[in-house]
């Protein structure tokens, strides 16, 4: 199959339904890639970005989308042609007084601090309403002894997923090898009618409400006056930290977790029960300001790929990801439910029966009536003072993609630190890394966030980076 089949019949492409909401589409999910280099030469530097502006024209000619820019017409979000693709952006940060050398940035382990949007990446989380939406974006950034490769995705076009399978097919672009015959199908699906909406009836009326999204506007307006206790903070308030969990921390945790299963409880995963682990770490963290922990309610947001739940490949580059929802008052997660405990109501959510239908339930409400939608969206219910939304990477293979002799594999890989669209509670894991830790992107208000670095069991099981 000819890479240029795709180009030439490119047409508009309308959005997975799930992507088809306004804030959702001002969004870019950003994640940079980490490089060492064996020198500072010009000559290297032209080697780095000549491979790098091939890979991207390579992957723009397979898959055309990929070239395009997000627009809303007729309240339908689509993917349209652009007159010019968008280039490779250049940083040479060398001799930027702000920015450290690889060393330096190395030595401290790459924290959040150091890594900020407005250096390291092409454009910001959050965009303005009614500014451009490429899909992709990509910055390559030159440090003293170090190259950081930033790539940021247009949300609504993709999700991690989505953009881990994209990367990957740019790093193999940029190795010089072809696009297989099912890469180029599966990349250039349609997505149109890829969830087909729900009958009435549920899969089982007795399901869990743990992972009812339906019922949350209720719990809401039940614990108003709780809740609102503690607005929101603003962004010049909150602050973002790395915490490392090493393979063998991850392993005792799942270990001691397992030991207290709920009875319904035949598995759980590494993923469980750091999810767990972390929405209990953050609620002890907050529980000193709280007036009435017993009372206060919290609620844990976890995001899920549905792809294999409506027969997608796992290379399926859209957007197919739904959220559980969890819920606990403060002081029973914290004094009263054990690890275990927690991990497996995060386990049972997954049902894939509840799952699928939960999803459909989404995307019937986004196909319906939008501004509903929005207004039951994770964003829109939760409040940040007591909840978490927690998004995970750590399947996605970063470490092991090549990018050619220049550059070869990431050492390391972060998410830069954004603070518009922030929100204190958001949890991200990073792609586990080669030697099977995981690092761990927290967003919380300053107070809560020094209470969490000196908590002792966040001490026990973690590295704290910053």
């Amino acid at each position: 199959m000819e890479q240029s089949t795709y180009t030439e019949h490119f047409e508009d492409c309308i959005l997975d339904i799930l992507g088809q909401t306004e804030r959702i589409n001002r969004l870019y999910t950003q994640i940079t890639l980490c490089f060492p280099v064996s020198s500072d030469s010009p000559t290297l530097r032209i080697e780095i970005i000549g491979t790098l502006e091939r890979g991207l024209v390579q992957l723009e000619k397979g898959f055309p989308w990929i070239a395009g820019h997000v627009v809303q017409d007729k309240n339908i979000f689509k993917i349209k042609t652009l007159e010019t693709a968008p280039k490779l952006v250049v940083r040479e940060l060398q001799d930027d007084g702000t920015v450290l050398a690889w060393d330096e940035l190395k030595g401290e382990r790459f924290p959040f601090r150091m890594l900020d949007e407005a250096d390291f990446a092409p454009c910001k989380t959050m965009v303005e309403p009614g500014s451009e939406r490429p899909v992709l974006l990509v910055q390559v950034n030159f440090v003293k002894g170090g190259v950081f490769l930033t790539f940021n995705a247009q949300h609504g076009s993709m999700d991690m997923a989505g953009q881990g399978q994209v990367i990957t097919l740019f790093a193999k672009a940029c190795r010089g090898e072809n696009f297989t015959d099912s890469e180029l199908k599966i990349g250039n699906m349609q997505r149109t009618d890829r969830i087909p909406l729900p009958d009435t009836k549920g899969p089982d009326d007795s399901e869990s409400r743990d992972s009812r999204p339906e019922e949350v506007g209720q719990d809401m307006e039940a614990s108003e006056a709780t809740r609102n206790a503690s607005i929101a903070t603003p962004s010049s308030d909150i602050e973002w930290a790395y915490l490392e969990f090493p393979a063998a921390s991850l392993a005792s945790l799942k270990k001691l977790a397992s030991q207290n299963l709920t009875a319904d409880a035949a598995f759980i995963s590494t993923d469980d029960v750091l999810s767990a682990f972390i929405w209990q770490s953050i609620t002890r963290a907050r529980q000193p300001r709280l007036d009435s922990p017993r009372s206060t309610p919290t609620t844990l947001t976890r995001n899920v790929d549905v792809r294999r739940h409506f027969d997608l490949p796992p290379t399926y580059p859209g957007l197919m990801t739904t959220a559980t929802w969890h819920f606990s008052s403060v002081d029973d997660l914290v004094h009263q439910r054990s690890l275990g405990a927690v991990a497996s109501d995060l386990r049972a959510a997954l049902n894939p029966d509840k799952l699928k239908y939960h999803a459909q339930l989404q995307a019937r409400t986004i196909s319906q009536d939008k501004k509903t939608a929005a207004q039951r969206s994770v964003a829109a219910l939760s409040n940040p003072s007591f909840d978490v939304r927690l998004s995970s990477w750590a399947k996605e293979k970063m470490y092991d993609l090549e990018f050619g002799p220049c550059l070869g594999r990431p050492e390391a890989v972060r998410r830069p630190r954004f603070l518009e669209g922030a929100r204190e509670g958001l949890v991200y894991f990073l792609p586990k890394g080669r030697d099977g830790s995981i690092v761990v992107g927290v967003c919380l208000r300053e107070d809560d966030m020094k209470r969490m670095r000196i908590d002792g069991e966040v001490v026990r099981w973690s590295r704290w980076i910053g």
